[in-house]
């Protein structure tokens, strides 16, 4: 039987500030209020997803990077559904942002 991990009360607050940078899939789908597939999808999207051993962690800092470099609105599920040459713009855009020092390819 799975443990039942602790409600985190502050949660917003603790990412907004910088003190959590990583949040697990269902702490994401509380931060970002969207069901838990929805933010799945969303955090491999944005390849802001990190498998450490057993564990998964969504980097916070590249899904806002992904939603502000398309405006989209996280409601609506529609606006991220790209097809993959806007999916690789995005990619190549968020790590220029992220790596200014790295060279084009």
């Amino acid at each position: 039987m799975p443990k039942v991990r602790k409600e985190i009360p502050e949660l917003e607050r603790l990412v907004q500030t910088g003190r959590k940078k990583f949040v697990r899939y269902e702490e994401g789908a509380q931060l970002y209020s969207m069901g838990l597939h929805t933010f799945q999808e969303l955090a491999k999207d944005a390849k802001a997803v990190y498998h450490l051993k057993r564990v998964v962690l969504i980097n916070t800092e590249i899904i806002d990077e992904y939603n502000h470099l398309h405006h989209m609105d996280l409601n609506d599920t529609k606006h991220y559904c790209l097809n993959l040459n806007q999916k690789m713009s995005c990619l190549l855009e968020i790590q220029k942002h992220l790596f200014p020092g790295i060279p084009d390819q």
